[in-house]
């Protein structure tokens, strides 16, 4: 074998290797999962027209600002709770109305995020909504929740 030829396979084979330790650094550790990135993922294979597409990006943009502020306020309540708990001397009632803020916090968040999901699919036609929902069961099914009962 000729040294160029050999030398070529070793740079095409060290190029795979950073290109493959890169993308695998890249990707989100195995069980985590942004369903905002899902649900944009799985709208945009909807074939949306530009009506729907623009109604859902105001719908976005509105929301944008309320989510924000509840993603703020969670992760002040979260870092609450973890004061209170490495405190020299943690107070159980401080703490157990902390951990009630996050609960509270937490489920405004999702009731934003619920209205969010609600408005966008009321822009959707049958058929849309139809291809969404066969999309969502196959990712329950790829992550393993159809066979959790």
């Amino acid at each position: 074998m000729r040294l160029s030829r050999l030398v070529g396979i070793i740079a095409a084979s060290t190029v795979t290797a950073v290109v493959a330790t890169g993308t695998a650094l890249a990707q989100p550790e195995r069980g985590q999962f942004h369903p905002g990135k899902a649900w944009r993922a799985a709208l945009q294979r909807l074939d949306l027209s530009t009506d729907q597409q623009q109604r859902i990006k105001e719908l976005a943009e509105t929301a944008r600002p309320r989510l924000a502020a509840l993603h703020d306020q969670n992760r002040a309540s979260r870092a609450t709770v973890k004061a209170l708990i490495e405190a020299a001397t943690p107070d159980p009632t401080a703490i157990g109305t902390a951990m009630l803020q996050v609960r509270t916090g937490r489920d405004a968040l999702r009731a934003e995020a619920k209205k969010l999901r609600n408005d966008t699919l009321a822009l959707l036609t049958p058929e849309q909504r139809a291809r969404l929902e066969g999309m969502r069961e196959g990712m329950k099914i790829r992550r393993g929740h159809a066979w959790r009962g």
